[in-house]
């Protein structure tokens, strides 16, 4: 991605491939956009501030593509701040949407808005992992969050549980090993998941004590699945991020043939970017379309993927435009964007 005085990128924390552009949301809560084919810097939608056509913060931001233009989720005020794909200044409206414990939003073509939320220990726990509001702008929960030990303190049950592929939108629930489909408000299961390590049952969890604190270490120890943190959906495949992912791999469901794949571990011997050259997985992977995943890697990966083709000078990559964009990227720039097309 082009760097330039108007646009430098720490970390991404979303990208959503609209047309013929990249929408890049980053850490810093700034929004970006960039030509989806030469990468070249177009514009800025919104700015931080308390002004009208301003935000104070972001929680997430969803695409509209009936009316195109591109929402900001607000939790604190909780606010809808809309802008066109131009940048600007649409509105900005209050609402009473519980989104005190809100984390990410993920909105279909015909206008359901799922709403995924934090797992809480603190003195009014959320209840749902998820709100979700019709089109008409009705409210309902879905998904009661167990009985759960917490510290006081909350934390989201995954980053991006939910994607939006035309009018529906698929999710996974809490510590469940089924995929799920939302449709006009219902609610379809679509995939059961056959895994070799178990989530942790109901009893298990209240033994635990405080689950944020004790999960991941089940699960590093291999005793239980700690869950998935990351779902991203195209026309042929579904692709399922663990929260520790460097253990776990990745799950991927061809959609097709409704069968599944697991892409193991990887290692210090075999690293994630050696895979990602060979085209054995798609790492660090922030959003996907209908016909495309994209991953974005920061400094320290553009410098090991470059170590890794300048040390070793017979490596075939799986696709030579992958390696030139590595070899001439800056790591001292904006990430770079490597989009894969099926």
């Amino acid at each position: 991605l082009e760097i330039n005085s108007e646009c430098t990128i720490g970390n991404i924390r979303k990208i959503l491939s609209i047309e013929d552009e990249l929408i890049v949301l980053t850490k810093e809560d700034e929004i970006f956009c960039f030509d989806k084919v030469t990468g070249k810097f177009l514009r800025q939608i919104g700015q931080r501030g308390e002004g009208p056509g301003e935000y104070i913060s972001i929680m997430d931001i969803y695409y509209n593509g009936k009316d195109k233009t591109i929402n900001i989720i607000s939790r604190i005020p909780a606010q809808f701040i809309t802008y066109t794909l131009q940048g600007d200044f649409i509105k900005k409206e209050s609402t009473d949407i519980p989104l005190e414990y809100a984390w990410g939003a993920t909105r279909s073509s015909d206008g359901w808005l799922m709403i995924s939320n934090e797992l809480s220990g603190c003195a009014t726990p959320s209840e749902y992992a998820f709100t979700v509001v019709s089109p008409s702008g009705e409210q309902s929960s879905l998904d009661r969050f167990p009985s759960v030990g917490m510290g006081n303190y909350s934390t989201p049950f995954a980053g991006e549980p939910a994607v939006a592929i035309g009018e529906k939108i698929t999710f996974f629930k809490f510590l469940n090993d089924t995929i799920f489909v939302m449709k006009n408000g219902g609610v379809t299961p679509v995939y059961h998941l056959e895994m070799k390590k178990k989530f942790p049952k109901s009893e298990i969890l209240d033994q635990m004590g405080d689950f944020g604190m004790t999960s991941m270490r089940l699960d590093v120890r291999g005793e239980y699945f700690s869950g998935f943190d990351k779902i991203f959906e195209t026309e042929q495949y579904i692709v399922l991020i663990p929260k520790i992912e460097y253990v776990n791999g990745q799950f991927w469901i061809d959609k097709e043939t409704s069968r599944g794949y697991h892409f193991s571990e990887t290692s210090e011997v075999k690293p994630i970017v050696t895979m990602m050259l060979k085209g054995e997985i798609v790492p660090y992977v922030y959003g996907s379309g209908k016909e495309e995943l994209i991953s974005s890697f920061e400094e320290s990966c553009i410098n090991e993927t470059k170590e890794v083709l300048a040390d070793t000078p017979d490596f075939i990559p799986f696709n030579e435009k992958v390696a030139e964009v590595f070899e001439n990227a800056d790591p001292n720039g904006n990430p770079v964007v490597v989009i894969y097309e099926h």
